[in-house]
């Protein structure tokens, strides 16, 4: 586990550098390489990918009023994708059926999924290439100044940095990037969206 955890954090940090992503099975991989193991079949990689993020998806909590900022843009007719830098897109799929948002996101995009990580611009075109709508019809509601408001900015959307959990990568962009909207609950931020939406 040890190894495993280091080639991660290690993978981590290349993937948030070059925006390239490197999937958890990938360190997995590694790390049995790096021990002398065996690889792991399809299944089983996938398996204990799935038991290593058990422990995290036990503590996921809904940040209060996500769901009903979710109900509300979904009761106005909404279009809303979920574009996630994550290493394992099933652990993002099993996380958003736990808060019952089956269903809510179309499409739900996961940078392992795809190869490449927010805030590289073909992350967010994985996004609007499902839709039909211009990039300044498009928000990005997310946590983070650099993947987020900056890459949102670099490719046209509308941007809106959501503070209700510090980002500790944040400090270092405070004054480069400015959003369109912050907003701290998500109360705040479902009137800026809507006022946005007209």
């Amino acid at each position: 586990m040890d190894r495993f955890l280091a080639i991660r954090e290690s993978n981590r940090i290349r993937a948030d550098a070059s925006g390239a992503e490197i999937p958890a099975s990938v360190s997995l991989a590694e790390a049995l390489r790096a021990l002398g193991r065996p690889a792991l079949g399809a299944e089983e990689a996938s398996l204990a990918i799935r038991r290593f993020f058990s422990v995290e998806e036990e503590r996921l909590h809904e940040i209060p009023g996500a769901g009903a900022t979710l109900d509300a843009l979904r009761k106005r007719g909404l279009s809303i994708a979920l574009l996630s830098n994550a290493t394992d897109g099933d652990y993002i799929r099993r996380a958003v059926e736990r808060f019952g948002w089956g269903g809510v996101f179309d499409p739900l995009v996961v940078s392992s999924d795809i190869g490449v990580r927010k805030p590289r611009p073909e992350a967010f075109r994985a996004v609007l290439g499902w839709w039909s709508f211009a990039p300044d019809e498009v928000a990005i509601v997310g946590d983070s100044l650099r993947h987020d408001v900056h890459g949102g900015q670099d490719v046209g959307l509308r941007t809106f940095h959501f503070t209700w959990i510090p980002n500790p990568q944040d400090p270092a962009w405070l004054g480069r990037v400015a959003p369109d909207v912050t907003a701290k609950t998500h109360p705040d931020l479902l009137r800026a969206l809507l006022e946005a939406a007209g």
